[in-house]
């Protein structure tokens, strides 16, 4: 079973519906410094077992509401360096046992309530430029 997907410093740019439902056993997936700009709501369907989300250096813009909302087992979770101006409200909600959370160098003016992270330990949020916090 494969437990370990480094796809890092390559050019993909889109991520496709389910394109790592497969892959149930999987516990890093490292998609950091690659050109993607938009996830599918349905991405990482069936990743029920990931506990560490990479995705920095991208060009992503935007994090739909129901983007990690299979990912109940996600402890880390790495934004910095996307293009990410609004975080809505509760965007999180559904990362129950996530630990960490790293928003570092976007372009973020606006963040609402993260969510229920009653687990989180560290939120990094340096070199944004917030204008409210809700």
């Amino acid at each position: 079973v494969l437990k370990y997907l480094n796809l890092s410093h390559n050019e993909i740019s889109l991520i496709s519906e389910e394109q790592f439902s497969s892959l149930k056993g999987l516990f890093l997936l490292d998609l950091s410094n690659n050109n993607i700009t938009y996830l599918f709501n349905n991405s990482f369907v069936n990743l029920k077992t990931l506990q560490i989300l990479r995705l920095s250096s991208n060009r992503l813009q935007q994090i739909n509401h129901d983007l990690f909302s299979c990912l109940r087992h996600l402890i880390k979770l790495d934004l910095s360096v996307n293009e990410i101006e609004i975080l809505e409200e509760n965007v999180f909600n559904d990362l129950i046992r996530l630990e960490e959370l790293d928003l570092n160098f976007n372009p973020i003016y606006q963040i609402g309530k993260l969510g229920n992270l009653d687990s989180i330990q560290a939120i990094y949020v340096s070199t944004n430029i917030f204008e409210s916090l809700k």
